[in-house]
């Protein structure tokens, strides 16, 4: 399948995951990476990869804007992933630590569930009290944008029945991926079961009792950004409101979860 990105969301790009190929369709625009993420190198970040219905899972392209030579101060990423099941899980990124700075993702096409969590859970020592309220779903549609903050965790899942393609800006001195080993997965799973979407947690967060389902909408709202216009526009015509992506703000942050409860909505909604 072909996805065309301009009219979506301003760049210049072609995918098509079915060969799977990344394409330029101006010279404004350079393609410096591609990277295709097979099941076989994978296994280990799902519960269960016994039954395999793709090959591709997903792939990630990062982008430079050819007009200033490299003297922006983003990156840009760009991600595809397949609708197709990895056994009964729905496919997923690997999870990614977000360091130092923060970052923003818009999906431009198809249904994310996005997984969010602060880092510090990860390393949260075994006992038997559990974390409340640290765990959050957040579910996307097409022009939904996301904040990411500084030491949280993330992992974006394709739940519709179409390639999910969303974009990521953030400053270029942060890693492109750091990717959270310790545990692999994140602390809920989502899956299919008697064609129903489930969350099922991870026996690997036994302190972690539940999860939070936040609306983005108004999350994103806190953070100056437009709700229809494509993120790659308001970036490049924000000037000095998008600062706080341009700076280590972690403390800018320190608030981020209590926002996320303040707009908490039914899991019904899921």
């Amino acid at each position: 399948m072909r996805v065309e990105l301009y009219k979506r969301c301003r760049l210049p790009v072609v995918i098509d995951l079915s060969s799977p190929q990344v394409s330029v369709t101006h010279w404004t625009y350079d393609i410096t990476d591609v990277t295709v993420h097979k099941i076989s190198q994978l296994k280990r970040f799902f519960l269960n990869a016994v039954m395999i219905f793709t090959d591709i899972v997903y792939l990630t392209a990062w982008l430079t804007r050819a007009v200033n030579r490299g003297k922006d101060n983003i990156r840009i990423k760009l991600s595809a992933i397949n609708p197709f099941f990895v056994g009964v899980e729905f496919p997923r990124t690997k999870p990614v630590v977000n360091k130092q700075y923060a970052r923003v993702l818009e999906v431009v096409e198809g249904e994310a569930l996005v997984i969010l969590y602060p880092y510090k859970i990860v390393d949260h020592p075994y006992s038997f009290e559990s974390v409340e309220d640290s765990v959050f779903m957040i579910r996307l549609n097409e022009a939904n944008k996301l904040v990411i903050p500084p030491e949280w965790v993330y992992c974006v899942v394709n739940i519709g029945e179409t390639p999910l393609v969303f974009i990521e800006i953030h400053n270029k001195k942060q890693p492109k991926n750091t990717i959270e080993t310790k545990k692999r997965l994140p602390p809920f799973i989502p899956l299919v079961r008697n064609e129903k979407l489930e969350i099922v947690k991870n026996p690997s967060y036994r302190y972690v009792s539940n999860f939070v389902l936040a609306d983005p909408s108004f999350v994103s709202r806190r953070y100056h950004l437009t709700p229809r216009s494509p993120l790659i526009t308001q970036y490049f015509r924000g000037g000095m409101r998008f600062n706080w992506l341009l700076e280590p703000s972690e403390e800018f942050f320190e608030d981020f979860d209590k926002i996320l409860l303040e707009f908490q909505i039914d899991e019904d909604q899921l």
